[in-house]
């Protein structure tokens, strides 16, 4: 038994740090509560009345709560409460039995159909823990007729094992029945002096429960319950994601093709004819987005510039966006005389005093992700902002974990290494002074 425990405390820890590796972005927790049958198997035989066992008529309960570390599998505690009686020629015996135990459950349905979404499922569980019972026992003999009582709770260790039918009527509530058989280390749960056997045959209690399961948190983030293995796999997930962005991609593309009818570029400084302010620049003479010519003077101060004011704040905007767009940007070195093209990733935003990354948010960070598993000399930084609403303090450690959880995200899921990972939080943004939705956001900054 020693052994048994220790086995199943060591598959909890173990599974902690499986859920570590996996998202974060579902509800896990769910509690039972269960009226049960029971029917007794032991050395004296269930009293009946008709053909019902008269502990049928007993109010027998329980109730479990579980946490589910995948679609497949989870672990949880459960307790009984379960009276039962017999009798034989010699004796008749009352019990009143209230069993604990530490429980894994298995869903043969999404084990064996990993793609289903049927709202049905077959599950299995196997447990280890104890039962505390009384007993109060009397011999038919009239001489010795006293209702006697066992002189002390008796401790006894027990195995469940059951097979449980489960309907999902909802996305928080679901309907199902289970048979169940517990094995107890113990001869005489009858509690009759007589008939305490050791080593010979085990009590076990079998029956039928019928319960109704609640899954916290349902209604706001899938539960793992609720989904199929292929919709958890963090693989699939990236691979649908991919499809997306190569979708959005050739959208792109068709649009900047429609949008470049005018490739001309007669005097050839990379600005086309049809934006180009002056069409005869000298050859190699710099020149601003409008193909104007800029002056040395401007190019020393810009240069100066850009030496003491390295930090780029993104674009405001009053509402975050609703797809993703990779916006090309186009530097012309003026001293190399090169041209270089950085893809610029959006922001992530956050509704107020809130550090939750939604779906739309999802996708940007996967675009950061694909981007650094295709270059592995890519580092990045992720810096949190907030608006001027509260204490500096509050939203000093608000901008903190929101980059933290973009983080979080970057190297739990998609598996990047923390050590190209960096988050900063830079608190207020003070301009504009006002409660901005384009202030509460994460930026990221690429370095190579």
């Amino acid at each position: 038994m020693k052994r048994i425990l220790v086995t199943f405390f060591s598959i909890s820890i173990l599974s902690n740090f499986y859920a570590v590796g996996q998202s974060k972005n579902f509800s896990r927790w769910s509690f039972t509560a269960e009226y049960v049958t029971t029917y007794f198997f032991g050395d004296m035989q269930p009293i009946f009345t008709g053909v019902v066992p008269s502990s049928l008529s007993e109010i027998n309960f329980g109730a479990t709560a579980e946490y589910t570390f995948t679609p497949i599998w989870g672990l949880g505690i459960d307790y009984y409460h379960l009276p039962f009686g017999g009798k034989n020629d010699f004796a008749s015996f009352k019990t009143k039995l209230d069993n604990t135990d530490i429980i894994g459950t298995v869903n043969f349905t999404k084990c064996i159909f990993p793609k289903t979404n049927s709202k049905f499922s077959v599950n299995a569980t196997f447990g280890v823990g104890f039962a505390v019972y009384t007993s109060q026992y009397k011999y038919p003999d009239p001489n010795s007729s006293t209702l006697e009582k066992t002189p002390h709770n008796m401790l006894v260790s027990s195995i469940p094992i059951s097979l449980l039918f489960e309907y999902n009527i909802s996305k928080s509530f679901a309907l199902g029945f289970r048979t169940h058989y517990r094995s107890f280390a113990s001869d005489n749960l009858e509690g009759v002096p007589y008939l305490n056997f050791k080593g010979v045959t085990n009590d076990y209690i079998g029956g039928i429960t019928f319960n109704v399961r609640y899954k916290l948190g349902a209604e706001n983030k899938d539960h793992l319950r609720n989904i199929n293995t292929i919709t958890y796999s963090p693989d699939t997930v990236y691979n649908n994601l991919e499809m997306k962005f190569n979708n959005q991609g050739r959208q792109l593309d068709s649009l900047l093709r429609a949008l470049a009818k005018d490739k001309i570029d007669t005097d050839g400084d990379g600005i086309p004819d049809s934006r180009d302010m002056e069409l005869h620049t000298p050859k190699n003479t710099p020149v601003d987005c409008c193909g104007r010519a800029i002056k040395v003077q401007e190019i020393k101060k810009f240069v100066a510039e850009v030496k003491t004011k390295i930090e780029v704040i993104a674009p405001l905007v009053n509402k975050a966006p609703t797809t993703l767009k990779i916006v090309p940007i186009i530097v012309k070195d003026v001293l190399t005389n090169k041209t270089i093209v950085y893809d610029v990733v959006p922001p992530i935003y956050f509704e107020s005093s809130k550090a939750d990354i939604n779906a739309d948010s999802r996708l940007v960070i996967a675009k950061v992700a694909a981007r650094m598993k295709s270059d592995k000399s890519i580092t990045v930084e992720i810096r949190g902002f907030c608006d001027v609403v509260g204490r500096q303090s509050y939203n000093d450690h608000l901008s903190r974990l929101r980059a933290d959880n973009v983080m979080n995200l970057l190297v739990i899921e998609w598996k990047i290494s923390a050590s190209r990972v960096t988050a900063t939080g830079k608190g207020k943004v003070m301009d504009p002074p006002s409660v901005y939705p384009g202030n509460r956001r994460c930026d990221f900054f690429f370095n190579k």
